[in-house]
């Protein structure tokens, strides 16, 4: 589905005209059969156990891997020392990496010989799964995994100061991790305690869940500025029909993006496996300059 529009909403006889484009799309898929009578087809993969896969009866290029534990109620499972539990070897639907919608408007404003113009590009939903980030929090690199490490290396100078063990101390400061302890019974104990942010991302990173990003973003997708060369001054230069000198930048920024640490554009390839980021560069801004003539 794809909707193009265009409008003037200054008249065309003011001195000052102002052109705005529009295109809008949306993409809605459902996987109906695949070839000898399979029910699931991985399209790609990535560490973790993570692959985007197409199912029958399901959208297009569903994201599945490693999930946290969880309790009925949807609260975090913990273990006795706090940390969650290992995920479950099943792998869970994580996401869709197509987007709800995608599309871009166009602003072009003239007055006399100077012509500004911009691009603003849009996807919103979908969601896409971070390698780099998955990575970063591992190794304590990502900037979620610096708050409680103060107050735990305090927690633990103290306790050293008291020749207190680490089995019979109540750390007083690192990742507070609040979940259900599940009993042999099946019912659940509530836990809330410190935890050594070291061994809570280690543990975090054994999941895919935590890496799978809201794929939205509002970017400036291009402005530029151009000037029309004079009539005269043409004429002056040769058989010159037309000229003109313009500025135009592009990937100057986002208005709006879910993803922190990476580009939310970044693709692991350009196959129907979409939705995999890993070590992606940004894509780069540019800034360039051009004269045009028309001989």
């Amino acid at each position: 589905m794809e909707v193009v529009a265009a409008a003037t909403p200054l008249p065309t006889a003011s001195r000052l005209r102002w052109d705005v484009s529009l295109n809008w799309a949306a993409n809605r898929s459902k996987v109906v059969q695949l070839n000898e009578g399979g029910t699931t087809y991985q399209l790609g993969t990535e560490s973790n156990n993570v692959a985007i896969v197409a199912q029958v009866g399901r959208p297009f290029g569903d994201i599945v891997g490693p999930r946290l534990q969880r309790a009925p109620d949807g609260q975090l499972l913990v273990g006795p020392d706090g940390l969650p539990v290992a995920p479950s070897p099943t792998l869970a639907r994580l996401g869709n990496f197509q987007p709800s919608w995608f599309g871009g408007i166009t602003n072009r404003f003239s007055y006399k010989n100077l012509t500004l113009s911009t691009l603003l590009d849009a996807r919103w939903g979908g969601q896409i799964y971070s390698v780099s980030q998955q990575q970063a929090a591992l190794f304590g690199n990502a900037r979620a995994t610096v708050a409680g490490r103060a107050g735990w290396y305090a927690s633990e100078e103290a306790r050293e100061a008291a020749n207190v063990s680490p089995a019979n101390w109540t750390a007083t400061g690192g990742v507070l991790v609040e979940g259900v302890i599940r009993n042999p019974d099946n019912t659940y104990t509530p836990s809330r305690r410190y935890v050594n942010p070291q061994a809570y991302w280690a543990r975090l990173s054994t999941a895919a869940e935590p890496f799978v990003y809201d794929a939205s973003f509002i970017k400036i997708r291009e402005v530029a500025v151009t000037y029309r060369l004079p009539v005269p001054l043409l004429a002056r230069l040769g058989k010159l029909k037309g000229g003109s000198v313009a500025v135009v930048g592009r990937n100057l920024g986002f208005l709006k993006r879910a993803t922190e640490g990476f580009d939310p554009e970044s693709a692991y390839n350009l196959s129907r496996a979409q939705g995999l980021e890993s070590g992606g560069y940004p894509n780069s801004r540019t800034l360039g300059y051009y004269l045009t003539l028309d001989f």
